[in-house]
C-alpha cells in the first residue's frame, strides 16, 4: 500500500489512537486554544446569540468545559461541522447547507440563508486568522458581525525523525494525503520543503481534498491525481487501506 498522510488538524495535547502501518498523522497545523476568546463564545451561547462555526475544531474548543443550555441558533457550512455541533450542542438549532461537503461552503450557507432569512446579528467563531468568507455578505446584509478566535494556528515543522522518515518514503511509491483546507495544503507542503525532492514526490501521487475549492487548489499547484472525499474514512475506503484508527508519527 502507498503510504497515507492525514493532515487534518488537531489542538495541542489532543492524543491519538494506535495506528496501522503505513498510515502517518502530520497535522498541518496545531491548534493552541485561546482561554479569553471562548470565555466570551460561551458567554454569547448562553446569551442565545447566533453563532457561525467555521469548523469542528472551532466547535470542540468552545464546547469544552461549557456549562448551561444552548439552543442556537448555529450556523456552520459542511457536514462534519454540523455533526460536531449537534454532538456538542444536541438541544441546539443548526442551520447549514444540507448537501454533500464537496458541493458545500459558504455561497451554500448564503443560499441558505436568502431561503431562510438572515439574523439581526452573529458571532463568528474560528481561528484568530480565519478569513471568515461569509463576513462580507452578512454585514451587506446589515447583520451586526462580531468575530471570535478561539485558537491560533501553528504550522507543521518535521522534527528530526520526521524529516528521516520522509527521506527514506520518498524513494519508494508515491503517496495518497488528505486535505481539508487550502491553508493545510500549503502549510504542509512548505513544511515538507524541509527534505529535498518530498514536494515533487507528493505531487506525483495521489491527493484527496474535502471540497473542490480544494480541489481546484491543489490543481493549480501541479498535483496529478486529485479526488473528493467528505473526510478521511471516505478516502481509507477509496484506497482500501485499513479502517483502524491512525497515531501519530511525531
Amino acid at each position: 500500500m502507498r503510504p497515507v498522510f492525514l493532515t487534518r488538524v488537531r489542538f495541542l495535547g489532543q492524543t491519538l489512537s494506535v495506528a496501522s502501518e503505513g498510515i502517518y498523522v502530520w497535522p498541518a497545523f496545531t491548534l493552541i486554544k485561546k482561554a479569553s476568546e471562548i470565555v466570551e463564545a460561551q458567554k454569547a451561547i448562553l446569551r442565545q446569540t447566533p453563532v457561525f462555526f467555521s469548523s469542528p475544531s472551532a466547535v470542540i474548543a468552545v464546547a469544552k468545559g461549557f456549562t448551561g443550555e444552548a439552543i442556537g441558533p448555529f450556523y456552520t457550512v459542511g457536514r462534519v461541522s454540523a455533526e460536531a455541533i449537534k454532538t456538542a450542542f444536541p438541544k441546539a438549532t443548526v442551520i447549514y447547507p444540507d448537501v454533500a461537503t464537496a458541493q458545500s461552503g459558504h455561497e451554500a450557507l448564503i443560499e441558505r440563508l436568502e431561503a431562510l432569512g438572515y439574523p439581526k446579528e452573529i458571532l463568528l467563531v474560528g481561528a484568530t486568522d480565519a478569513p471568515f468568507a461569509v463576513k462580507e455578505t452578512l454585514t451587506a446584509k446589515g447583520v451586526k458581525v462580531d468575530t471570535a478566535g478561539v485558537y491560533n494556528r501553528k504550522p507543521l515543522e518535521l522534527m528530526q525523525k520526521m524529516r528521516e522518515e520522509l527521506e527514506l518514503l520518498i524513494k519508494k511509491e508515491p503517496p495518497v494525503v488528505f486535505f481539508t483546507s487550502r491553508n493545510a495544503v500549503d502549510a504542509f507542503l512548505e513544511a515538507i520543503d524541509v527534505v529535498q525532492g518530498a514536494r515533487e514526490w507528493f505531487i506525483i501521487g495521489r491527493a484527496f481534498a474535502i471540497h473542490e475549492n480544494i480541489a481546484r487548489h491543489l490543481v493549480k499547484i501541479g498535483f496529478r491525481e486529485v479526488e473528493l472525499a467528505g473526510d478521511e474514512a471516505e478516502m481509507l475506503r477509496a484506497i482500501g487501506a485499513t479502517k483502524r484508527s491512525p497515531s501519530e508519527k511525531q
